[in-house]
């Protein structure tokens, strides 16, 4: 209990960081409005085995199969826009703090974002992560797990003037990831999701980590 807490002061002391991005010029036009597409993003049901197929990039531009990133051991994946955005990164260096804790209950993190190479290293140097991050240039993956929507006209020309690097898929739309945690067991099943619609709505740390510690009961009693 006592651990719980100290994980909780932690992480939720970092992620109060996110308050202060939204109060920034460049996010508040689009405060509070989800877009529709978004809201009707659903990752699949609990007790989903991962495909086999799905295939990522890691950041020295090497395929990596995500079912074999995940093999042996219970991992968070974080999907994520990028890093650009603060709101994501905050969570990463977050979860980054606390890592070594989480992999006392077996439990590690990827992260998963459109990110090319290059922006998977300077994510992980500047934000000092010890975990991988994969990237879905074109979000196939991210599809595959119901949490990509498709940008409007009007998003698009905002980001572009904010100079956002953006993702298009294979058929050329700009795509964007709703920002998740998917809780997978070591057999590469999903256990417990979190997801909103709105990019600034992240999972409270105690709500992660009392997931955590019911899926290390749950092998325990099996």
């Amino acid at each position: 209990m006592l651990r719980l807490a100290l994980l909780s002061i932690l992480v939720l002391g970092t992620f109060g960081i996110v308050l202060q991005a939204d109060e920034s010029e460049a996010y508040n036009w689009d405060r509070d409005q989800p877009h529709a597409e978004a809201e009707a993003a659903q990752p699949p049901p609990l007790g989903t085995a991962l495909a086999q197929d799905l295939l990522l990039t890691n950041q020295e531009g090497d395929a990596v199969h995500l079912h074999e990133a995940v093999q042996g051991s219970a991992t968070l994946l974080v999907i994520y826009r990028g890093g650009w955005c603060p709101f994501c990164t905050t969570q990463l260096a977050g979860l980054g703090e606390v890592r070594d804790s989480l992999l006392e209950y077996g439990v590690d993190i990827i992260g998963i974002s459109p990110d090319g190479p290059e922006a998977l290293k300077e994510s992980g140097v500047t934000h000092e992560l010890a975990y991988t991050l994969l990237g879905d240039s074109q979000g196939k993956v991210i599809r595959r797990l119901g949490l990509i929507f498709t940008l409007d006209e009007e998003t698009v020309e905002r980001y572009q003037e904010m100079g956002l690097p953006l993702a298009t898929d294979e058929w050329g739309n700009t795509v964007m990831p709703v920002p998740a945690v998917l809780l997978i067991d070591e057999t590469g099943v999903i256990r417990w999701t979190f997801h909103d619609a709105n990019f600034r709505e992240r999972p409270d740390v105690d709500v992660v980590l009392e997931a955590v510690v019911e899926l290390t009961q749950d092998g325990d009693s099996e």
